[in-house]
């Protein structure tokens, strides 16, 4: 029998597991010496609060933890939990002890102690705590630490991508949760500030502390020690009307909404090129011919000096494009303008649809010199195609030294879920930052948007200390290869929406839909099932050849465990819904018209068929009931149910994009 965790995460051990605890009007997980998702009444206040060693190159060094101890009185309304870690990766070895203590069922205080080991390295070193996007907008007051006057300052969590820290050299932080009660934290051992890391995709406002305007890296020498303290409590102004939100926290069974409000139409979706490392086989025809991806995206970069691999990058693209059609993008990465016409010879003359620019250097987008210099090199060769400026990098290289808009037809970025955490939570959480990437990119540009790549994980770090560890070669994730990657790129197509264009993954790779030989027998060896193409793959396929059409809203009570996509064209409503977790899921949907004419689904049981061929489709599927209006669904772990009605909902004409 096929273990179920290996279909869901392509490994043992990839389900993340956290205690629970509920006290007073406080409730938390705890896993691996992080606090998770800390609430109040059931609504969350806290997402995150951790510590972490970060290396020379931004690398978030592993937490090994190597005992827990845990003290609740009988009446649950405190709490002590003791544990020891290391922190130890490379050069790097830091030893710490964490306390979490919770008193009177409203104050919490994480601590922790620590000590090198030996001489390091660092750029940073200290508890993290992130606030929730559902705060954007709230008032702060915040108290500035004593070396920088220790005065009250006063502002607003920023509703838009702030590019810079919104607050810094503060000891105290204060942000309005309801009009009665105000979350406070009182930070001790070093100066703190916050960042908005919806720059880096992250879901999220991180308080740090050592500003990042100091030098870095910094030498840790071997016996030196740190000391820091975060205390959270609530200030509750009138108990009589002290609820956070006017919500339903009691309430386990999903709530899907579904409006006949347009929101925007599904993007163009291709798939990238530069992995394709083996010959151009039948299973990459097959999966072309299936997906009919509107683009590839293959990448030159001056960088690496390699004339023979760039030429077989595009040969490979070339022959594909003249049996399949497929439209090429190119990205041209320099470190200087001058370097742009030797990468021009080496594209074709025929295929490619569109340019992008980008720098290898800092600072990583496309400037003014860049673009100017590719349009006189293709007025020059008389190249025709669309001409793009952005970065391998993050919205925050973007978003702090833009391309020039007017001299461009669109802008691009990449996007990856992993930047600063990897546990399945922060996987899921950062998904909706796409939406506000796409929307704040599109306003600010007044261009159309590009989200390329789309990656599971880190390919480029333009933070690295050391040149070599800017395209580092990390290991593939196997939950890409699971049905976890196939719900996580429904994910992401929902929330990418609101852009014109994407570009998803690899072709062929670890890291791409077709898995390479040696993964393949991997998995085969623990499954016993012919692995072909990954899940996701068939994904893909549900909306490849649904460009420009109509996504509705939708809205999840609880995004984390269960979400929904809805689309519309001309042979009815499609509504897809799909579930996180590891257990199954009841889930009631509103706003639909009636019981679905049909449904299908991927889950565990179509595994065996659906990783042979694109060409299998999903699993007949009807565990639903009408009752009172509302849709009622029993959605197994890991698995995504597609429903499909011919009735067609009055939508509105006007998509507010």
């Amino acid at each position: 029998m096929v273990e179920k965790e290996i279909l869901y995460y392509g490994a043992r051990e990839m389900a993340q597991k956290a205690s629970k605890f509920s006290l007073g009007s406080l409730g938390f997980s705890f896993r691996r010496g992080e606090i998770l998702y800390l609430s109040y009444q059931g609504i969350e206040l806290v997402r995150r609060i951790y510590f972490a060693v970060r290396g020379p190159n931004w690398e978030t060094v592993p937490n090994f933890i190597t005992s827990v101890n845990i003290t609740q009185d009988a009446q649950e309304e405190s709490l002590q939990i003791d544990f020891s870690a290391q922190s130890v990766e490379g050069d790097i070895d830091f030893a710490w002890r964490g306390r979490v203590l919770v008193e009177d069922g409203e104050k919490l205080t994480f601590s922790v102690l620590g000590e090198a080991k030996r001489d390091f390295l660092k750029n940073r070193i200290g508890i993290c705590v992130l606030l929730p996007l559902t705060l954007a907008g709230k008032r702060v007051r915040c108290q500035k630490h004593e070396q920088f006057g220790g005065y009250l300052e006063e502002g607003k969590l920023p509703e838009e991508i702030s590019p810079h820290q919104p607050f810094m050299d503060f000891s105290s932080f204060s942000v309005e949760a309801s009009p009665s009660t105000w979350l406070e934290m009182t930070f001790t051992g070093d100066i703190f500030e916050m960042e908005d890391q919806r720059n880096w995709g992250d879901a999220s406002f991180k308080i740090y502390s050592t500003p990042l305007r100091y030098p870095f890296p910094v030498l840790m020498k071997q016996g030196d020690t740190l000391f820091q303290e975060v205390c959270i409590a609530l200030r509750i102004l009138d108990r009589s009307t002290h609820c956070v939100e006017d919500l339903c926290p009691g309430e386990h069974t999903c709530r899907i909404s579904l409006s006949p409000t347009p929101v925007a139409r599904i993007p163009s979706i291709g798939l990238g090129m530069n992995d394709l490392s083996e010959t151009v086989n039948d299973e990459l025809w097959e999966a072309i011919e299936v997906l009919r991806p509107s683009h590839l995206r293959i990448e030159l970069d001056a960088a690496e000096n390699r004339c023979s691999v760039s030429m077989e990058k595009i040969e490979k693209a070339v022959k594909v494009w003249k049996r399949k059609e497929i439209p090429l993008w190119v990205l041209l990465s320099v470190s200087l303008p001058s370097e742009l016409p030797e990468l021009f010879d080496c594209v074709p003359e025929a295929g490619v649809s569109r340019t992008l620019l980008a720098l290898n250097e800092s600072p990583w987008c496309a400037s003014f010199e860049l673009v100017r210099k590719a349009k006189q090199e293709m007025e020059r060769r008389g190249r025709s195609c669309l001409l793009g400026g952005g970065t391998q990098g993050w919205f925050a290289e973007f978003h702090r030294n833009p391309p020039p808009f007017e001299e461009l037809d669109f802008v691009f970025f990449a996007f990856c879920p992993q930047v600063h955490a990897t546990d399945n939570e922060t996987v899921i959480e950062n998904l909706v930052t796409l939406e506000v990437l796409s929307k704040q990119a599109r306003k600010i540009s007044n261009l159309p948007v590009a989200i390329s790549p789309i990656t599971f994980r880190m390919r480029f770090n333009p933070n690295a200390y050391r040149r070599e560890e800017r395209t580092p070669k990390l290991p593939p994730d196997p939950r890409q290869w699971g049905l976890f990657g196939a719900l996580w790129t429904a994910g992401a197509l929902k929330y990418a929406a609101f852009s014109e264009s994407l570009t998803f993954y690899e072709f062929l790779g670890p890291h791409g839909i077709i898995i390479p030989e040696d993964v393949r027998k991997n998995l085969t060896q623990k499954t016993g099932l012919e692995f072909r193409f990954l899940p996701l793959a068939h994904v893909l396929k549900e909306f490849t050849p649904k460009e420009g059409v109509t996504v509705l809203e939708t809205r999840s009570t609880n995004p984390l465990a269960v979400d929904a996509l809805a689309i519309q064209d001309q042979e009815g409503l499609f509504v897809y819904v799909w579930n996180y977790s590891p257990q199954s899921q009841r889930v009631l949907v509103e706003g639909v018209p009636r019981e679905p004419c049909a449904g299908s689904i991927l889950s565990a049981e179509t595994m065996p068929r659906i990783v042979s061929s694109l060409r299998e489709t999903l699993d007949a599927w009807s565990d639903f009931a009408w009752r009172g209006g509302v849709l009622e669904l029993s959605i197994p772990p890991l698995s995504l149910a597609r429903l499909w009605w011919k009735d067609l909902l009055p939508v509105e004409k006007h998509l507010q994009v």
